[in-house]
């Protein structure tokens, strides 16, 4: 299973590809479809984006403690 920033950074790509063909084309269902569907990729991206991020800012607070436990001081 891929990172959540890995995960993120293959939707931002497909948002991107899809996003270069609707501009491609003319006008019409088609290209707004294509377009609905980059926003989507684009969304599901920031999704994963958020969850990377989470899991570093926990990450780096219980690195935190234990340096507070071990009687150094963290810078913050």
């Amino acid at each position: 299973m891929a990172k959540p920033t890995e995960e993120a950074e293959y939707y931002f790509y497909q948002a991107q590809g899809i996003f270069s063909q609707a501009m491609l084309r003319e006008i019409g269902a088609t290209a707004l479809s294509s377009e609905f569907a980059g926003h989507v990729n684009a969304m599901q991206g920031l999704a994963h984006l958020s969850v990377g991020l989470r899991a570093t800012y926990l990450l780096l607070e219980e690195v935190k403690g234990l340096l507070q436990r071990q009687g150094g001081s963290p810078r913050p």
